[in-house]
């Protein structure tokens, strides 16, 4: 890239990205935000309820239409009772369920034109990002598809038909075809795992087979999709070629 090309580029950074460095000055511009918006769509990681003044006047603010929290932060006590209270103000609120090793990326969506995101996850640092135009829209559409793998607070927390958030990913991935040591790398545990999860839940509901198993579970409501929970992988016999191989 040219110095004339660089030179433009940071000419126009400003009507993009609008670096916050400091309490004082995050305050003011998060003010400024919440003042001019309708609505705020949050992703809140466990790290960010217990960050400086600024973040937490943020989250409680009763312009948030939709919070998105990390399964660890349902499942907290404390976090528990911050929900409840955040939920009182109206906002649906879902938990992501992603893997264990990657937490959700803390972010605020002002009405989907701007995007605040800390500088680091815990916020401890009182600096931020403010995006604009197209950098705000991706923020938007990483939450809108955040937000459409995700749960509602009360499967999240208890599961349906008492299933726990681990039970729920789990059956979940198989109910959509995943195999075991696929459901396994998804949500962060051994395919061995998995297969003790299952049975326990067949002993639960009282059935003998994954396929019982699914129908029941679909029937429940506990999970959506199809109402079979796939058998693992069965490897070959001596002679006989592996699976999806040609012959």
């Amino acid at each position: 890239m040219s110095e004339e090309s660089v030179g433009n580029l940071l000419d126009h950074l400003p009507d993009f990205l609008e670096i916050l460095l400091g309490p004082e000055a995050l305050e003011c511009r998060l003010a400024e935000l919440l003042a001019g918006a309708e609505h705020v769509s949050s992703v809140v990681p466990s790290a960010l309820r217990s960050s400086p003044a600024a973040w937490g006047r943020l989250l409680a603010a009763r312009k948030h239409s939709r919070v998105l929290v990390e399964g660890s932060t349902a499942r907290c006590r404390p976090a528990v009772r911050w929900l409840d209270e955040v939920a009182r103000h109206g906002p649906e609120i879902r938990v992501h369920c992603g893997l264990p090793a990657v937490p959700a990326l803390p972010m605020f969506v002002f009405d989907g034109r701007y995007s605040v995101v800390p500088m680091d996850r815990s916020g401890a640092r009182g600096a931020a990002l403010l995006c604009k135009g197209a950098l705000a829209t991706a923020h938007r559409t990483l939450f809108e598809a955040l937000w459409a793998c995700s749960l509602p607070q009360e499967t999240g927390r208890t599961g349906a038909a008492g299933l726990s958030l681990r039970e729920l990913g789990i059956t979940t991935l198989l109910l959509a075809g995943a195999t075991d040591e696929q459901a396994a790398t998804r949500t962060g545990v051994s395919a061995r795992t998995v297969r003790t999860v299952v049975a326990r839940l067949q002993r639960r509901f009282g059935t003998n087979s994954r396929m019982a198993l699914g129908f029941r579970l679909a029937g429940s409501g506990a999970c959506t999709g199809p109402a079979q929970v796939v058998e693992p992988a069965r490897p070959p016999t001596a002679g006989e070629p592996p699976h999806g191989s040609c012959t």
